[in-house]
């Protein structure tokens, strides 16, 4: 599932900043969809707050639909986003990497596969989730993801999700390429996102 990634020194500018509605699915596995979709639900009115940023930034957020009906249809994703934004705030793009390549900036709601190919597209990705690490994850893995939480990768709190955008909107690539982010971020492709044939268990194990 892994989307292209893009040239940052093509000389094209990107602009927007997309959210890309994924399903929260943590402890919800092995239940049925109508639970995931409440969750879905959930997170789009905590997200709908950022409507609150500087309208400088506002003008620019698009909303990516989760392709799926019972995430998007059922609750009827379009005309909340309609209703709270404006249709102008819907992305229209067919191809999530049509959308990586206009994304300034990329906000997520999950750990699912979007958040995985966003995080390969190399352009700057956050994650905002109102719920907590499950402690059933490989000790590695969660360390990686408890320090995105320090680094402000993860966020658990709207407020802090928009300051963090606010503080990095002129040039969320040169916070993306620090030392700091570009050790984290190398961690993470090293443990849990190689695109190749490696016998990633086997790594992560020893």
């Amino acid at each position: 599932f892994y989307t292209k990634k893009f040239n940052l020194n093509s000389g094209y500018k990107p602009k927007n900043l997309y959210i890309i509605l994924s399903c929260p699915s943590l402890y919800t596995h092995f239940l049925h969809n109508d639970l995931k979709a409440d969750q879905h639900l959930e997170s789009y009115e905590e997200l709908k707050k950022l409507s609150s940023i500087s309208s400088n930034i506002k003008s620019y957020i698009k909303f990516r639909l989760h392709p799926h009906p019972v995430f998007s249809s059922k609750w009827v994703m379009r005309e909340r986003i309609i209703r709270d934004f404006g249709k102008k705030f819907l992305c229209n793009e067919k191809k999530i990497n049509a959308s990586f390549l206009k994304s300034k900036l990329i906000v997520l709601n999950d750990l699912q596969t979007a958040f995985y190919e966003a995080m390969h597209s190399g352009r700057p990705v956050l994650v905002f989730s109102s719920r907590e690490l499950t402690n059933n994850v490989n000790l590695k893995v969660k360390n990686i993801l408890e320090n995105m939480i320090d680094e402000k990768i993860i966020f658990d709190n709207y407020k802090d999700l928009s300051k963090h955008i606010e503080n990095i909107w002129y040039d969320p690539f040169k916070w993306w390429s620090s030392k700091h982010i570009l050790k984290l971020r190398n961690k993470f492709e090293k443990f849990c996102s190689k695109n190749n044939n490696t016998n990633l268990v086997e790594e992560i194990i020893n």
